[in-house]
């Protein structure tokens, strides 16, 4: 039952009702319903959003066959199941530090610096063939995973690369399940 409802079973407030009633008659092998057109079957649909709109809950229903039922869906919040989340995933973490130290990274050869560049499986680094450098493409996409300080390590070019965490800053990631937008989920949880 639906948080802020006082009703027994299921009212207007906590609950919406379909009823569905389609026989298919014995000498037809077609019948038209709402949205759809079947061969050799009845296909039947009823609403399961608004009464005005017919997305469809679909059955079939061979030649004389009657289909009868009531649908009764529960409205509710995500906070009394996950099933009425809008949300598929949530991320929260810190921004990251990304800093180059360009004095050193001159000092690998074209191809290394080409592989420095690879080694990070998030590729947070760009090589500007131009200038024959490694610039930072996307520092939001690091993830600190340490690859390309162990890249510059291996190559004897130890602190190169500059890792680190800012304690002020944010990234705060929502991916919707498409019911509503990711910032409308966001300022209605606020």
């Amino acid at each position: 039952m639906h948080k802020q409802c006082t009703c027994l079973e299921f009212c207007a407030k906590c609950s919406v009702r379909y009823l569905l009633k389609k026989k298919c008659p014995p000498d037809q092998e077609t019948c038209e319903t709402a949205r759809t057109t079947a061969t050799k079957s009845c296909q039947c649909a009823i609403s399961m959003t608004t009464a005005s709109k017919a997305p469809y809950l679909d059955h079939e229903a061979e030649q004389k066959q009657q289909i009868d039922f009531k649908c009764i869906a529960k409205k509710d919040t995500a906070k009394a199941h996950a099933k009425w989340s809008p949300v598929a995933t949530c991320l929260m973490r810190k921004e990251p530090i990304v800093e180059l130290d360009h004095d050193r990274l001159n000092q690998l050869s074209v191809e290394q610096k080409k592989t420095f560049v690879a080694s990070c499986p998030r590729n947070v680094f760009s090589y500007d063939s131009m200038r024959q450098a490694v610039d930072i493409e996307d520092f939001n996409a690091c993830n600190l995973c340490d690859e390309c300080n162990k890249y510059a390590t291996e190559q004897g070019q130890l602190g190169s690369v500059r890792l680190d965490e800012r304690e002020d800053k944010f990234i705060f990631e929502v991916e919707s399940t498409g019911a509503l937008k990711p910032a409308h989920i966001v300022l209605k949880a606020i």
